[in-house]
């Protein structure tokens, strides 16, 4: 192969490299709320998984959501609920540290993975949403949401199951009205 085909194959190789790496960034961003896609989160989840199996850390998994999301949909519009969505997203990763994520899980819903926190580190950050969030009414978009925790490894050994623990908590929040658990009832 003659040098100038081998070069112009080579860059248009790295060009080809390069847009395979934007995009698998751009999959892993949910475009709406800036925050972790779906995607992203669980393979933050699977990251923080392998470091804590590796170094025995512990972390907790929060799974949250705003309340009365669909009743804001429905009355103010989508617009309005794309907005609310926006400010939750920028509200939680305001009130987290650096070496935390955020993610869009879906919807309304949103996971939280709070790096060397137990449950009680947990308890204390999720006070410190439910303050920010009251603080949100006096700035023209009043904002609920509830939350539920699990910490690895006590709840879970998997991602899924970190998971599915936080959501149980979740609904177990709403139905209770606390806005928040971290905690089986038991």
């Amino acid at each position: 192969m003659p040098w100038p085909a081998a070069r112009a194959l080579v860059e248009l190789t790295e060009r080809a490299l390069a847009e395979v790496i934007r995009l698998r960034e751009q999959a892993r961003v949910d475009l709406l709320t800036g925050a972790l896609s779906r995607r992203g989160f669980f393979e933050r989840l699977d990251d923080e998984l392998a470091r804590a199996d590796r170094s025995h850390a512990t972390f907790t998994v929060v799974v949250c959501d705003l309340d009365d999301f669909k009743a804001l949909n429905d009355t103010e519009g989508h617009p309005a609920g794309d907005a609310a969505l926006r400010a939750f997203a920028e509200l939680l990763a305001g009130n987290l540290r650096a070496s935390d994520s955020v993610g869009r899980l879906g919807g309304d819903e949103f996971g939280l993975i709070l790096v060397g926190a137990d449950g009680g580190d947990a308890d204390a950050t999720l006070r410190r949403l439910t303050a920010a969030l009251d603080e949100t009414g006096g700035r023209g978009i009043a904002l609920r949401a509830s939350f539920g925790a699990a910490a690895h490894p006590a709840d879970g050994a998997t991602g899924d199951e970190l998971v599915a623990v936080a959501d149980g908590r979740l609904y177990e929040a709403k139905r209770a009205g606390t806005g928040r658990a971290t905690k089986p009832s038991r």
